[in-house]
């Protein structure tokens, strides 16, 4: 079985790199977030190469193994 975790890109890089932020929502932080505060915060470089058409800054994508592999 694989795990893909969907991610926001933020910054387009060139060679088909981005970097994402992956944001943690656990049942201990869930009451924080409800009230406006921010969760834990992960930013990646991924690649977007497999994707197939170029995506955006602000686009939702399902990353696996430090690719984008579809984008949502």
């Amino acid at each position: 079985m694989c795990l893909a975790i969907p991610a926001r890109i933020e910054e387009l890089k060139e060679d088909n790199l981005a970097i994402v932020c992956i944001e943690e929502f656990t049942p201990e932080n869930a009451n924080a977030i409800a009230e406006g505060h921010e969760a834990q915060v992960t930013r990646l470089s991924i690649s977007t190469m497999l994707l197939p058409e170029p995506p955006q800054i602000g686009d939702y994508v399902m990353v696996h193994a430090g690719f984008a592999i579809n984008r949502m």
